[in-house]
């Protein structure tokens, strides 16, 4: 069982991951490409496979609210961290443990 499948994402997330980011051309300039920003796209899912084998995803439960976090290598405008946020999957039959809730 996997944390989290990056394949059940919105569009949503990744233009909201690339509007906290400093700017960057997150598109092919010659290729085409099914996704939105397969640039960032691909970035995060490898970040974030990394990270998660590296053991630098970590999990908490805080009173009862479990979630996750990892460190995306991104940064603000104003040089702020941005981080992927997760909490855990409340819906049954999914396979992945946690969702992303979104970029903070």
């Amino acid at each position: 069982m996997w944390f989290h499948d990056f394949a059940s994402w919105s569009t949503g997330s990744l233009l909201t991951l690339a509007g906290l980011a400093q700017p960057e051309d997150w598109s092919y300039r010659n290729a085409s490409s099914e996704h939105p920003l397969p640039i960032l796209r691909n970035y995060i899912d490898y970040s974030f496979r990394r990270a998660y084998v590296q053991g630098r995803v970590p999990t908490v439960d805080a009173e009862g609210a479990p979630f996750a976090c990892f460190n995306t290598g991104l940064l603000t405008p104003h040089f702020e961290r941005i981080f992927g946020y997760f909490v855990k999957q409340t819906r049954g039959g999914l396979p992945q443990l946690w969702y992303l809730e979104g970029f903070y």
